[in-house]
């Protein structure tokens, strides 16, 4: 992963905070490590954001965030199982930065 992080065309991924949740995402699967490393990159370049501008987002603004970013998705046909994965890699980023989503999320699983 320290190569994705080093070329990767999303700089704003390049950020302390981010290296260390790569870092702790290793130590379990290599495989989801990517893949949430992309489905992140994916948001902040669709969105015009920043990782860092997620981790200060409160829990509100945050379950906000997840709507647009399902709803997004949602109008381009995107596969629930797709969007599903977006979901599971923010949520992942929000925890590590002690930010909860309680809010219960409803989306179309095809």
């Amino acid at each position: 992963m320290k190569i994705l992080l080093k070329n990767s065309p999303y700089k704003d991924l390049k950020n302390n905070q981010f290296k260390l949740w790569v870092e702790n995402l290793e130590r379990g699967s290599v495989i989801t490590d990517a893949e949430y490393f992309r489905r992140i990159g994916h948001i902040c370049k669709t969105f015009d954001t920043t990782t860092q501008k997620f981790a200060r987002l409160n829990d509100k603004a945050a379950s906000n965030f997840l709507l647009q970013v399902i709803t997004h998705f949602e109008n381009k046909k995107s596969a629930g199982t797709n969007i599903k994965g977006y979901v599971r890699a923010l949520k992942r980023w929000w925890s590590f930065n002690d930010i909860e989503v309680r809010k219960k999320i409803s989306r179309r699983l095809q």
